[in-house]
C-alpha cells in the first residue's frame, strides 16, 4: 500500500547524536519537553511512523512532525529551547 501525505524527512543519527539524545531522554535533570523531543527523534531514527510515535509517547502526530523537521534542519540545536526574549519595560504614564 502506498504511503499518503507528504514524504517524511529521513533521520539518520551519528553515534554522538544518538548518545546525546539518549542521555537527554533519560536524565532526571532534563526538562520534560527536551526529553520528549529527544524520544521523538530517536523513534524517528528507528523508522517509526508519526502515528506510532505519537501513540507511544502520548503526543500529537503534528508534534512529532514538527520536531522531526526541526531536527532535520538544525540537528541537536533545533531541539533546545531558545532563550526567552525579555519584554521591553513599559514606561508608566499617569
Amino acid at each position: 500500500m502506498a504511503r499518503r501525505g507528504r514524504p517524511t524527512v529521513e533521520i539518520t543519527l551519528s553515534a554522538e547524536e544518538r548518545s546525546t539524545l539518549q542521555r537527554w531522554a533519560r536524565r532526571h535533570s532534563s526538562a520534560q519537553s527536551l526529553a520528549l523531543r529527544s524520544k521523538i527523534v530517536l523513534a524517528c531514527a528507528d523508522g517509526h511512523t508519526h502515528a506510532q510515535i505519537a501513540a507511544d509517547l502520548g503526543c500529537n502526530p503534528v508534534t512529532v512532525g514538527k520536531w522531526r523537521h526541526r531536527f532535520a534542519v538544525d540537528r541537536l540545536d533545533g531541539l533546545v529551547d531558545a532563550p526567552a526574549r525579555a519584554r521591553p519595560a513599559r514606561s508608566a504614564t499617569t
